[in-house]
């Protein structure tokens, strides 16, 4: 028992050291949740009581007794009944204090669930500490800290008020606010669990005014974990809807003579999942409904693609593949348009090479010359003049102009260069289209000079 003990206490010890630093990493995150589990586990009232009296029935009583199995069936139906809480259904008769000591009153309430409180100074007011509500018709609900702020000599706090509590204080008082016992420096998995989330996911903020279907608007409470292109999602009635943060904008918020500044994400709608992809949702969430990042392995082989598809990219923050039909997706003109350095030239060249790859015939034109080493591997024919004859064209244009007066004869070494040039053009043209591109109608093909009026 005593090691048993011992064990408990080094991993609460490490768990607590862990978790007070400011900076943790991903993996003294994972080592944090792991010893507290293995701590609030093996030290919790159930293990450690048990382990002492099935000891206790084992050495001082005769297994074949029958106080040893009375013993051993009071035993069971008590660890059975334990989840039903009635234990503290009992305890309820028995006229003594819990601990109810109110850190801090309720001021208002913005609707539906935004709480607005004076907290006792030294209470400390973080996510992580739970607190419990106290609502003027007795009942009580579960509080998670957002943030606080001082106005005069008074420290304000505000938090999320979330669902009704498994546990239940005695010795309250309406309209004030107590410590949980059962939350106590809660993890970010049991903040998310208490307002709504699934296991994995992170309570990044919620829903601010002026949301609209297609996009939404919400508070950034954890602003290290946000970021341009993430995947989100909440709830809309009893439906999970994802978003896609899009930008973001900073905000001023006046309580009395105090601002508090913060900061605003939008995001655009991708809808609801189904087995073909996101399918658009034609309502939006409601005020302050929590707003959840999606853990970072979501989208694994969640969707069915045909084995040919074409793979534009991933989703930020996720393994949700972008794929589609790249002969679907480009019947039509189309521009591929960003900012310089967000991928366009590589996309492009990505679609050449699919096309290729399918058997699909490409004319590229290359004005500035630059993406032929590019794609060099693919042994791209060079339908462009040669340097002798458009150095001789050149020459004829001069001649033309510095001619004696009309220049005929010079005009007519130019038009039959001209001609010549343009023969020379479609016979490369004719042998590529014969070689490696589909025949087009003649009146498609590109006139590449064309003089009037003599010019």
């Amino acid at each position: 028992m005593f090691s048993l003990c011992l064990l408990v206490f080094i991993f609460s010890l490490t768990c607590i050291a862990i978790s007070e630093s400011k900076d943790i990493s991903n993996v003294h995150k994972k080592i944090a949740n792991f010893t507290y589990r293995i701590s609030t586990f093996f030290g919790g009232a159930r293990v450690l009581f048990s382990i002492i009296f099935l000891y206790s029935l084992l050495s001082f009583f005769d297994t074949r007794s029958d106080i040893f199995l009375r013993l051993l069936i009071f035993w069971s139906i008590y660890i059975v009944i334990w989840p039903l809480k009635l234990p503290y259904f009992f305890q309820s008769f028995v006229n003594h204090k819990l601990r109810t000591q109110a850190v801090g009153k309720l001021t208002r309430v913005d609707n539906p669930n935004i709480l607005r409180a004076e907290i006792d100074p030294g209470v400390k007011w973080t996510p992580q500490d739970i607190k419990i509500l106290i609502r003027p018709d007795k009942t009580q609900n579960y509080i998670v800290p957002m943030y606080s702020q001082f106005q005069e000599n008074t420290l304000l706090g505000t938090g999320l008020i979330c669902s009704a509590t498994e546990e239940k204080l005695s010795q309250t008082q309406a309209g004030l606010i107590y410590e949980s016992n059962d939350f106590h420096q809660a993890d970010k998995s049991q903040v998310s669990e208490i307002v709504g989330g699934e296991e994995g996911c992170q309570l990044i903020g919620f829903i601010k005014e002026n949301s609209y279907i297609e996009n939404i608007r919400f508070e950034i409470w954890d602003n290290a974990v946000c970021s341009e292109g993430m995947m989100i999602w909440c709830k809309v009635g009893k439906k999970k809807i994802y978003y896609q943060v899009t930008s973001g904008q900073s905000y001023e918020e006046t309580l009395g003579s105090d601002r508090h500044g913060y900061q605003v994400a939008y995001a655009a709608q991708l809808g609801e999942v189904s087995s073909k992809g996101f399918k658009r949702f034609s309502w939006l969430p409601s005020m302050n409904t929590p707003v959840f990042l999606e853990k970072d392995e979501f989208g694994d082989n969640l969707f069915s693609y045909e084995d040919e598809a074409f793979y534009f990219g991933n989703i930020p923050n996720s393994k949700i593949e972008i794929k589609g039909n790249i002969n679907n997706s480009f019947r039509y003109h189309t521009a591929i348009l960003g900012v310089t350095g967000t991928g366009k030239t590589q996309l492009a060249f990505s679609i050449l090479r699919n096309l290729i790859k399918n058997n699909k015939k490409v004319l590229c034109i290359d004005i500035t010359d630059t993406f032929s080493d590019s794609l060099s591997d693919l042994s791209p024919s060079a339908l462009s003049l040669s340097d002798a004859l458009l150095s001789k064209l050149s020459e004829k244009l001069f001649d033309v102009e510095t001619g004696k007066f009309g220049a005929p004869d010079e005009k007519k070494e130019l038009y039959y260069q001209t001609k010549l040039a343009c023969n020379v053009k479609q016979m490369l043209l004719r042998e590529t289209l014969m070689k490696k591109l589909i025949p087009i109608p003649r009146r498609q093909l590109i006139r590449f000079y064309k003089y009037k009026n003599q010019k």
